[in-house]
């Protein structure tokens, strides 16, 4: 309701939910809706993918965009990205997104964090300080895995002509599989600014919970099978396509966001104990006639640095950074 762009048109798909609840909510802001708001109830729930596809069919907008009903968007991000659009003639582009971790406390939302969304680390960590962010956009790296989830990504409607729809048997990362296939026939835009919002509730399961955070196995288990689905067509035809490198990324992919968490719990656990030495380092201190000295507790990067764990956190950062950093 907060956008900018004045050709807004929205299309509220109830997915097998009470009609009623969703009705009440939507005539609460049909003031500020002026006629742009059409709601289709689904008698029976079809996934997500099913959903999107009963909403295009309604629509008939010149653009499309998703937006799942626990995301969010900057006020401008529809004029920006159809002035993108309409500017250059593309058929797709796509924002940077920040994810936002939030909870729920007996009903209301609390914020708890949010962080540039980092596609390696499948938004489970923070992405890693210093790192530069890619462009999203690209299809090779979109083989190995989503770049983007669908609350950044407005694309023009004609191009399902081309793409198709959502894959209505993928119970999730349906949009996964519809962004690898719109690359194959298209080039995205992007727009480097965070105007999307990826909101997730860590922990939580049933309706306070988001489609990742509830259902991590199922993710696993679906990314499998489209890496196989996708392998098995190459095989056939006898190629190496996209089967043979979404599978080849997605390894490599998933080693290096291994080693990212490793790195995480280490430099954790090397807090951990610095804090641990420093506390004997005061009892020692202060018991009558110790000789160990402590190390005073603002001694900053210095100190740091010549202790254990400072040391090998400076060598983590070295490494990656690609830096010849010493233990």
């Amino acid at each position: 309701m907060q956008q900018t762009y004045p050709g807004l048109r929205q299309v509220i798909v109830n997915d097998g939910g009470d009609p009623a609840t969703v009705d009440t909510v939507v005539e609460a802001r049909r003031h500020e809706a002026h006629g742009r708001v059409e709601v289709v109830h689904l008698a029976t729930s079809v996934g997500m993918e099913g959903a999107t596809n009963a909403g295009l069919r309604v629509g008939d907008t010149p653009f499309v965009a998703v937006l799942d009903d626990d995301d969010s968007w900057h006020p401008s991000f529809l004029e920006r990205t159809v002035g993108a659009l309409e500017a250059s003639g593309a058929m797709g582009v796509v924002t940077d997104t920040r994810a936002v971790y939030e909870d729920t406390d007996y009903g209301d939302i609390r914020f708890l964090e949010s962080f540039d969304f980092d596609p390696l680390a499948d938004v489970r960590t923070a992405a890693e300080p210093g790192r530069p962010s890619r462009a999203p956009n690209s299809l090779f790296r979109m083989l190995s895995g989503n770049q983007f989830p669908p609350c950044a990504f407005v694309y023009r409607r004609a191009a399902l002509d081309e793409v198709g729809m959502y894959d209505e048997g993928l119970p999730v990362l349906g949009d996964w599989d519809f962004n690898i296939r719109f690359l194959l026939r298209y080039e995205i835009l992007h727009i480097a600014e965070p105007l999307a919002y990826y909101h997730h509730r860590i922990g939580r399961a049933g309706r306070d919970g988001n489609s990742v955070s509830r259902a991590e196995d199922l993710h696993d288990r679906v990314r499998s099978q489209l890496l196989d689905r996708y392998l098995r067509r190459d095989l056939e035809q006898g190629v190496v396509g996209v089967g043979v490198l979404a599978n080849l990324l997605h390894q490599l992919r998933s080693e290096r966001a291994e080693d990212v968490a490793a790195r995480h719990q280490l430099m954790a656990r090397l807090d951990s104990m610095d804090q641990a030495i420093d506390a004997l380092s005061r009892a020692a201190g202060a018991a009558p006639g110790a000789a160990v000295a402590a190390t005073p507790p603002d001694a900053g990067v210095e100190a740091d640095g010549r202790s254990i764990g400072g040391r090998v956190r400076n060598r983590l950062r070295g490494v990656a950074s690609g830096g010849g950093q010493s233990a």
